[in-house]
């Protein structure tokens, strides 16, 4: 009896998820294969890669933010940026922020903890943080190489927006 019921559920919850196909794709007398992707309807996500003036765009990105800023940084030093941010929250954007728990940090770190929501994340041996995105108003993400740090202007960094 246990069997059954079981085959039913899976062929009831893949008839959800799979077409019927050819022979080939089968698990328990059930064909399963992906559905078709139509390709037709496929979204045309456009990516704009920056390599100068990425600090401004960061800070571009911040101040067109409306409601949420979600930030992932391993380093984040740079005092401007984050007087952008507290702006952005005194605007009313609820904003998150992830990052390093290392001695670099330290220079922001009470700021940071003391104004935002702010996890810090501890190095472990040799591995550490090293993600580097802020994803805004769940409508676009800004990543790449850039910390948001005093010294990341100095470095050849690029930084990638995703709409």
């Amino acid at each position: 009896m246990k069997s059954h019921s079981l085959t039913y559920t899976v062929a009831s919850l893949a008839g959800e998820v799979y077409i019927e196909t050819t022979p080939g794709y089968s698990l328990w007398g059930l064909s399963i294969k992906p559905k078709p992707v139509d390709l037709d309807e496929a979204e045309n996500n456009e990516h704009n890669a920056h390599f100068f003036d990425v600090k401004d765009t960061i800070t571009q990105g911040i101040r067109n933010a409306k409601y949420t800023i979600w930030i992932a940084v391993a380093w984040f030093t740079d005092n401007e940026i984050y007087n952008e941010l507290i702006l952005r929250k005194r605007a009313g954007v609820q904003i998150r922020i992830i990052t390093s728990d290392e001695e670099t940090n330290h220079s922001l770190m009470k700021k940071l903890e003391s104004n935002f929501e702010t996890v810090k994340v501890p190095k472990v041996g040799t591995n550490r943080l090293h993600d580097k995105f802020c994803i805004i108003d769940f409508e676009y993400m800004i990543h790449g190489s850039y910390n948001w740090s005093k010294n990341a202007m100095n470095n050849e960094e690029i930084l990638e927006l995703t709409p």
